[in-house]
């Protein structure tokens, strides 16, 4: 029996023959069969191949995949095609049948020959990161005398913490009618001392923080020149200690 004998396939699909049956398709297939057939006389091809495929899904008949094949290739899918005109071909169709898809498959062949290449995928370079931000020999020496300022201040906490002590210490005994001692002389001496130390090294730290935040300030945005050899930008401290006292030095270089 060949069940499909009759349907617009021979006129539209250009076969010339139909592969014989042993039964005929199921309605519902026949059914998705004939409207595929409908759309793509209609030149509704992406219509017509769903169709197809539904009908495929439901009975695998040789017509069917030929047919999706032609839908294909009217589509401009001539890959797909191809796989549909092959698996036709594996149903051992009649010669004439098996000519003409042959014949589809050699002209899908060039015609996928005939395609330009792809081009080829383009990985996105990741952008550079932006370099890390350069301190001018300004900035860097406006840190060094910041970080001098700060050890300054500490240093002249610690004196004013001693003398505060050593001050307590004098005016208890005082207080107490203590006989006065050397220890106590000791103490009175080093007290004036330390609290003249700790008035100096506040008020220079504190300064030396200050400069060193304007110097920070005003070195922004200029020009960071090379250092040239034993040229430091940079802050140096140096303390003297002394018998009444301590001395104090601080250079920088930019």
């Amino acid at each position: 029996m060949r069940a499909l004998r009759s349907i617009p396939l021979v006129l539209v699909l250009v076969v010339t023959t139909s592969a014989a049956f042993a039964e005929a398709p199921p309605p519902e297939a026949r059914a998705h069969f004939d409207r595929g057939i409908a759309l793509y006389t209609a030149g509704s091809y992406d219509a017509a191949i769903v169709e197809l495929e539904a009908a495929i899904a439901i009975a695998d008949y040789p017509d069917f995949h030929y047919a999706l094949g032609q839908a294909e290739r009217k589509r401009g899918r001539c890959d797909r095609a191809i796989e549909a005109y092959r698996r036709f071909l594996r149903t051992s169709p009649p010669p004439e049948e098996l000519r003409v898809t042959g014949a589809n498959i050699l002209r899908c062949e060039e015609a996928l020959a005939k395609q330009p290449a792809p081009p080829p995928a383009i990985t996105p370079t990741p952008p550079t990161p932006p370099p890390p931000p350069t301190r001018t020999n300004q900035q860097l020496a406006g840190i060094g005398v910041a970080v001098t300022g700060g050890v300054l201040l500490g240093v002249g906490t610690y004196f004013a913490v001693s003398a505060r002590l050593d001050w307590g210490a004098v005016n208890d005994a005082a207080a107490g009618h203590e006989p006065w001692t050397p220890d106590l002389q000791r103490r009175y001496d080093g007290a004036g001392r330390e609290t003249t130390s700790a008035a100096v090294l506040l008020g220079l730290g504190g300064a030396a923080v200050i400069t060193g935040g304007l110097l920070y300030f005003l070195g922004a945005g200029k020009p960071r020149p090379s250092a040239g050899p034993g040229v430091a930008p940079w802050a140096s401290l140096r303390l003297d200690p002394a018998a009444r006292g301590a001395g104090l030095g601080v250079g920088c270089a930019f």
